[in-house]
């Protein structure tokens, strides 16, 4: 019997989104402000010539911060567990396929039982980094080497993956619960 499972899950806006979105504004803003100093200054046809800008980078602005609109769907099919990347809803990206038998060690962030020390990457796929109630996993992937996903699945995501993985990381997960 095949399976197939998906969820999407909203990245959260960060600092760094919010200092974007203000320097775009304040992009648009400063456009017009040179076109009126030009305008007075040099010639009118420069306030025209601002305006004109202003009307593209307000077009460029507002793609820039929508295009900060990040999620990510986790779709689980059978063995295999694929991260796409969709930005903007105008564009999707597949970050990560993986067959679930090689993961070699799941926890939440807040049990903390995995080690990042030999990974080569940590991937941040969830909600937010400072968010404790994420999963994570370790595995080795052919593009990265060995990395760890922390991710941030539904009840049916986790009963699904669970279905597929190694017998000794189910049992140190049904160990760590335990405890």
């Amino acid at each position: 019997m095949d399976s197939y499972v998906e969820q999407i899950v909203a990245h959260k806006k960060t600092s760094r989104d919010l200092i974007i979105s203000i320097v775009m504004i304040l992009s648009v803003l400063g456009i017009v402000a040179i076109g009126f100093l030009f305008g007075i200054l040099i010639n009118f046809y420069f306030v025209i010539v601002g305006f004109f800008l202003a009307a593209f980078d307000i077009y460029f602005c507002w793609y820039v911060i929508t295009g900060r609109n990040v999620e990510y769907e986790y779709t689980v099919t059978n063995n295999n567990l694929q991260i796409d990347k969709i930005m903007a809803k105008r564009r999707r990206k597949e970050i990560l396929s993986i067959d679930i038998n090689r993961i070699e060690g799941m926890d939440t962030v807040e049990e903390n039982r995995l080690s990042d020390a030999k990974c080569n990457k940590v991937m941040h796929l969830g909600t937010d980094i400072s968010d404790t109630s994420q999963h994570r996993f370790i595995v080795l992937t052919n593009k990265y080497g060995r990395i760890m996903v922390i991710f941030a699945p539904n009840e049916k995501i986790m009963n699904s993956l669970k279905m597929y993985l190694k017998p000794e990381v189910k049992i140190e997960m049904l160990k760590s619960r335990k405890k």
